[in-house]
């Protein structure tokens, strides 16, 4: 008796793979695991926006605990990334970290109709760069891969979820301003803005509660910046987080072409929220500046909104202390003046 043929399943249409894929959003991405490597939710209009995009996935699976999840390979990125129907983007968010970027982002998700995912962790971990042990494949087609990829997950996260859902801006987290470049390559047209600090403000929040890039191993710590481990070995924290975030400021100031706007955070006022906003092609109406003004007067990074805003430049000059103040003098400051004189910043 002969051996049947077997015919493959016929790739579903377009049309049917948008609605199967329609509210799905990834939740995490592990590039360095087995097959699968995409954790999807099937979030459909209970998601709600959070300062940070993983607080709010958590606070979504809180809510939903049966919530229906999937797990995929990357290159499922790429199809459901294909077929939704998603917006442009209406400009890109970087910063220095700690320097009021979540201050913007909030202000940004006060306009009607606005998409703002902040920091998300699947679409900023595509920006690693290449390594053998963290991304599959070969390097030799690598950055082909990578920028597929980019170019879908940018799309999933402005799917439209809500009929009146028509912006849409993303913020990154701040080891992707490294990869600046990158982006502006992908999306050359997209304005975008960096938010940056006085350095010695910003080494004094990030040395007394560590961001993801102060507590890398140090491999990964040469994989992002590029310092090997012998020049990592003999930096004190104060001047591995001065040169760290001086990269930052100094790969803004390579990057800053005519679609670039320049922050800096003892500059933010509601005026200059709404250059941002005229910049990014948006004129805000009456009601919404009211709830950007009333924005501006909470803790940004409350998910709850009731936290209201303090200053706190004063406290952090008192306790920087020599070693915060040399090491930002010769790593970072140099690269912040850059950023204070460019003609692109917003005054």
């Amino acid at each position: 008796m002969s051996a049947q043929i077997q015919h493959p399943l016929p790739m579903p249409s377009r049309a049917v793979m948008a609605r199967l894929w329609k509210g799905w959003l990834p939740a995490a991405v592990r590039l360095e695991a087995d097959v699968p490597r995409v954790l999807w939710l099937q979030a459909g209009e209970h998601y709600e926006e959070a300062p940070f995009y993983r607080h709010a996935v958590e606070a979504l699976m809180r809510r939903e605990p049966r919530i229906t999840r999937n797990r995929t390979s990357l290159g499922t990125v790429n199809l459901v990334g294909d077929v939704l129907d998603a917006l442009k983007p209406s400009g890109f968010i970087f910063h220095m970290s700690r320097c009021g970027s979540t201050l913007v982002q909030n202000a940004l998700r006060c306009l009607d109709g606005s998409i703002v995912p902040g920091e998300p962790e699947p679409l900023c971990t595509l920006l690693t760069p290449y390594s053998p042990s963290v991304w599959p494949g070969e390097r030799e087609d690598w950055e082909a891969r990578r920028d597929a990829l980019l170019r879908s997950m940018v799309r999933i996260f402005g799917q439209r979820r809500r009929p009146g859902d028509r912006r849409y801006f993303v913020k990154f987290t701040s080891r992707n301003s490294v990869q600046l470049d990158v982006i502006r390559r992908l999306w050359p047209d997209v304005p975008w803005l960096f938010v940056y600090r006085n350095p010695v403000d910003v080494m004094v929040s990030n040395l007394s509660r560590p961001p993801g890039w102060m507590r890398m191993p140090a491999d990964w710590k040469t994989l992002h910046f590029g310092w090997s481990g012998e020049q990592l070995a003999d930096m004190t924290p104060e001047e591995y987080c001065a040169r760290v975030v001086g990269s930052f400021c100094s790969a803004a100031a390579r990057s800053a072409d005519g679609r670039a706007y320049l922050l800096n955070y003892e500059d933010i006022d509601l005026p200059r929220i709404r250059a941002v906003m005229e910049a990014f092609g948006v004129r805000p109406t009456r009601a919404e500046q009211a709830r950007v003004e009333e924005s501006l007067r909470v803790y940004s990074k409350d998910p709850s909104g009731q936290r209201a805003f303090t200053g706190d430049t004063a406290l952090k000059r008192r306790v920087a202390g020599p070693a915060v103040e040399r090491a930002a003098e010769r790593w970072a400051l140099p690269a912040f003046s850059v950023l204070d004189r460019h003609p692109r910043r917003l005054r």
